[in-house]
């Protein structure tokens, strides 16, 4: 399938839907034609700097807006990593997958959404955030 790609985005000290990034360089315009470009399951990959000393804070409420988040129907579920290795301590990923682009997209540009930016935004440094399709996903065999 052929579609337009935004890459990763950038973000600003104020994190996405804040200044630096807007309605996202490509406009909102342009979220319709991606949401039709990939129909099967993605990952986001958000790549989150912390204000140094507000990680305890981000933790928090990063885990009640990632409950309200996992309550949608098409999530697939979601994980919050801390870095052992980039930056000290306040670098954190997070892996969330949903059924497909379009249900993310819807997601991402819901007003719900945007209130979630709003309270993590002060906690924010910058970062970086990836759509992935899914290529192979493998799974251990059970035991036994």
């Amino acid at each position: 399938m052929t579609g337009i790609r935004a890459g990763p985005v950038t973000l600003g000290p104020s994190g996405p839907g804040g200044p630096a990034v807007g309605e996202r360089e490509a406009g909102e315009a342009m979220a319709g034609e991606r949401m039709a470009a990939y129909g099967g399951p993605v990952r986001v990959i958000l790549r989150m700097d912390i204000v140094p000393g507000r990680e305890e804070e981000f933790e928090a409420v990063w885990l009640e807006i990632g409950r309200l988040i996992a309550g949608r129907p098409a999530n697939r579920g979601q994980v919050l990593l801390r870095s052992v290795e980039e930056d000290g301590s306040h670098v954190y990923h997070v892996l969330t997958d949903w059924a497909d682009e379009a249900s993310f997209r819807e997601f991402e540009l819901s007003a719900e959404h945007v209130e979630h930016r709003r309270r993590l935004r002060p906690l924010r440094a910058g970062g970086q955030m990836t759509v992935n399709r899914t290529v192979h996903d493998l799974r251990p065999a059970p035991a036994g």
